[in-house]
């Protein structure tokens, strides 16, 4: 450690300053995401939070960090509290959902002890160097590289006015191009103590990276089809329906949509695989139909995992898969697809076996089943495997809110945007859509809109491409696992080897 970055460190801001900072970080989110138009707040939020790493220790650092981080998660993702809650005395009660809160909040932490640590170490231009490395290595190992993911409200998101932008990137790229935008700028204002000068030089960099973004931005994937293919897609929102009323809104679909090609419903609309009456409808309407339902799994013998729909009925209690099923014309099942992801903490099914795309009549389509849609490296798969549309099907509950609902449809549409593929989503109980390639909506069916109806065409765009941040992600995690751990090591050696009292406490 250089004398400059230490006393750099130990002049910091005072804590009041400090948390003044990262609870104005967790505002400046909540602005970025709030419309299109205010999503360079993103930049804000960055700027204060790498702010914090002139924290005057590190448990300051990590602990401040993870205030910013609360103030990011807790206001989106309230509903927590309902779906882990208990009801009691009329009021739901959530043990669960504080744990996850701070969990997911530690992230922030965490970046910012690291960022802390190495500009203690090597001086604020290794530190502003590093940062979008680290930040990337954070982002990603909170979102797909270990067991609790979470993808839900990154940084790149926010940044889904510029398709183009998400489209070469990717979101966890996009967000580590945001963190490199501001560590320029920081590296070039200088020390805080500069002022006004500095403060120039600050915005002056902000407003030229917040142009190259929405230049950038316009030149995002095409909205043409590149392969000419085209199908029309119809979907219906129903939650836990039972057959009648199945086959009740199947009739409701025809007759707004009788152009309809291929019809979508939810996950968990059936109970297990497409019954006798369901199937006789589609050999008798001459349709194409993806529905929800559960697959059984053969018991090996000796036993094996026992698990349950999220919805019970005729599965509960015996091994499933979440299963998207495709019914041909015939009658037929003709393809099926389960759940890569099943939710944590649910009874939600065995992961998927395998994973494949469907080749369709009109091309190759890649199905999704609900979370999994949320992971760059379950949908990357069905891009690899030359998926040239995306169909997802969802059961999001309606008693979870407008905010789970919200931030999952966002996720699943910017899926499209970052391959360049268009892509329909139905859920349940909403928010369904069909999206062009740059994720421009053309049909919608809203939250909670029980048998609610959507419709347009999927224009095939050709294959997909996976953006580069696939590969980058998993080196970020590497490269900042392996620092965290030099640092630690580093760190030990220095307070030296603890005194041997020969195998007796120490005494007063």
């Amino acid at each position: 450690m250089n004398a400059d970055s230490k006393q750099d460190v130990a002049a910091g801001p005072g804590s009041a300053v400090l948390a003044g900072c990262a609870l104005g970080a967790g505002a400046a989110y909540q602005i970025a995401f709030a419309r299109p138009a205010l999503a360079g707040f993103v930049l804000v939020h960055l700027a204060l939070t790498m702010e914090l790493r002139r924290a005057r220790s590190p448990r300051a650092a990590f602990w401040l960090g993870t205030l910013a981080g609360l103030a990011v998660i807790v206001p989106r993702f309230g509903f927590l509290w309902t779906v882990f809650g208990i009801p009691a005395g009329g009021v739901t009660v959530s043990i669960a959902a504080p744990i996850l809160w701070t969990i997911l909040a530690s992230f922030h932490g965490w970046f910012v002890l690291l960022l802390r640590a190495v500009e203690s170490r090597w001086g604020m231009r290794m530190a502003l160097a590093a940062a979008p490395v680290l930040w990337m290595g954070v982002e990603y190992l909170r979102s797909e590289a270990w067991w609790l993911r979470f993808p839900w409200f990154t940084v790149g998101e926010a940044l889904d006015p510029y398709p183009g932008l998400l489209h070469g990137a990717g979101v966890y790229g996009a967000g580590a191009l945001a963190v490199s935008v501001v560590a320029l700028a920081l590296g070039l204002a200088g020390d805080p103590r500069q002022g006004l000068r500095g403060a120039q030089k600050f915005v002056a960099v902000l407003a030229v990276a917040v142009g190259l973004a929405m230049a950038w931005g316009v030149a995002g994937p095409p909205a043409t089809p590149r392969s000419g293919g085209s199908v029309a897609v119809a979907g219906l929102q129903l939650e836990t329906p039972a057959m009648p009323e199945v086959l009740a809104g199947l009739g409701r679909v025809l007759a707004r949509h009788p152009e309809a090609e291929l019809i979508v419903l939810g996950e968990y609309t059936l109970d297990g695989p497409p019954p006798e009456s369901l199937r006789r409808w589609c050999r008798e309407h001459r349709r194409w139909l993806v529905v929800g339902g559960t697959e059984s799994v053969a018991v090996p013998q000796g036993g094996g995992p026992v698990s349950a729909t999220l919805r019970g009925g005729a599965t509960e209690g015996t091994p499933f898969r979440n299963t998207a099923f495709v019914v041909g014309p015939s009658g037929a099942v003709e393809f099926t697809q389960a759940k890569s992801v099943p939710i944590p903490f649910f009874r939600d099914g065995l992961p998927a076996a395998t994973q494949k795309v469907w080749e369709s009549p009109w091309g190759r389509l890649g199905i999704a089943v609900c979370y999994d849609a949320g992971y760059r490296r379950v949908m990357d798969g069905l891009v690899r495997a030359g998926a040239e549309a995306l169909v997802v099907i969802a059961m999001d509950a309606e008693a979870w809110g407008p905010d789970e609902h919200a931030l999952n449809a966002r996720i699943t549409r910017l899926r499209g945007v970052e391959y360049g593929l268009p892509l329909a989503r139905v859920a349940t109980s909403g928010i369904s859509g069909i999206h062009d390639a740059r994720g421009i909506e053309t049909a919608r069916a809203g939250f909670p809109g029980q048998g609610e109806t959507i419709a347009g065409t999927l224009h095939l765009a050709g294959p997909g491409r996976v953006p580069w941040d696939a590969w980058l992600g998993p080196v970020a995690v590497a490269a900042t696992a392996l620092l965290a751990a030099w640092l630690a090591i580093a760190g030990w050696r220095r307070q030296g080897p603890r005194p041997d009292y020969g195998g007796v406490g120490k005494t007063s």
